[in-house]
């Protein structure tokens, strides 16, 4: 839709939002992004608020409108038909991520309000705590449909949509599962769905989950698994009351404990701040280099360097 009508029919303003917003969500420049990202997101919803100040918001099914929606995530890549694959697991980011595009479509109230809050006020659980909690979210959404302005189902006005029919519509699905406490020294873990936790404007008939051993259903019970050190990957599978089945996947990852360092090895560790400008542009990061035991020298000898990355997509600062 977006790619048919949108971007050879946006108005000038609203094209430099977008494309504002972009950059400035790619350029994580500390003491810059934060506030300039908070200004492109502002100026976007403004001007999507604008676009769309005509429609009959009560003709829109469900209340959720795509096209309304601030895109942190693909909802394509979540619609729980088109099997399980690299793009699709859903960890805590990409979950809020989710969560985010789906309350920015709303038109009305934020549907999430009683999540957030209880998330907020939920204390994380110690990784060496056996219970792990998921979320489950599964909406319908709408989104405007492909013809629907060479079939007069819409009109585009002056930057704006005018719409007052259901027939413009056409509704979709989105299913995301995630394990919120994904980080375990315990190798018995007891996996658990709080009833808060299930996100629906869909009836759910079941929720059942694979570590490993098949199906088992954990709506309104606990499901036990043994889980031996390493990253595993969670099935989900949801089914609503037209027995539809809705499938995702999620991660969690059980390591042991530390061991903890000797003095003698701790002497060999430095850390630093480090600064530096390129173009402009003033970076900062943590430095620190772990020396061999039997490197006594000032020198850096054969090393082996973790350097932290970003994801362009994640509009979050930190």
């Amino acid at each position: 839709m977006r790619t048919m009508i949108w971007m050879t029919r946006l108005s000038k303003s609203l094209y430099e939002g977008v494309l504002l917003f972009l950059l400035a969500a790619t350029v994580p420049i500390k003491g810059y992004s934060e506030s300039n990202n908070n200004s492109s997101m502002n100026e976007l919803r403004s001007n999507l608020n604008y676009m769309f100040a005509k429609i009959n918001r009560d003709s829109v099914p469900t209340g959720l409108l795509r096209d309304y929606a601030i895109e942190y995530e693909n909802l394509d890549n979540y619609d729980g038909s088109k099997g399980l694959t690299f793009n699709n697991i859903c960890d805590v980011t990409s979950y809020a991520k989710i969560l985010n595009t789906l309350k920015s479509a709303s038109l009305f109230d934020n549907p999430f309000k009683s999540f957030e809050a209880e998330i907020k006020q939920s204390q994380s659980l110690s990784p060496d705590i056996a219970n792990v909690r998921l979320s489950v979210a599964l909406f319908k959404y709408a989104q405007i449909k492909s013809n629907a302005l060479i079939d007069h189902l819409i009109s585009y006005k002056q930057g704006k949509v005018y719409c007052s029919t259901k027939n413009a519509y056409q509704l979709r699905n989105v299913c995301a599962g995630c394990v919120l406490d994904n980080k375990k020294t315990a190798n018995n873990i007891v996996f658990s769905l709080p009833k808060s936790f299930i996100l629906t404007n869909i009836n759910i008939a079941n929720v059942e989950i694979d570590y490993g051993k098949g199906f088992e259903s954990i709506l309104n019970k606990n499901v036990r698994a043994n889980l031996n050190e390493g990253t595993h990957t969670i099935k989900i599978q949801v089914t609503d009351d037209n027995k539809n089945t809705y499938l995702t996947h999620t991660c969690i990852t059980i390591y042991n404990q530390p061991s903890i360092q000797t003095r003698s090895f701790g002497s060999n560790i430095t850390t630093y701040s480090w600064s530096g400008s390129y173009n402009g542009v003033t970076t900062y990061a943590d430095v620190t280099i772990i020396k061999s035991l039997n490197n006594i020298s000032s020198k850096i000898r054969k090393p082996f360097l973790f350097v932290e990355g970003f994801d362009p997509r994640d509009f979050d600062p930190e």
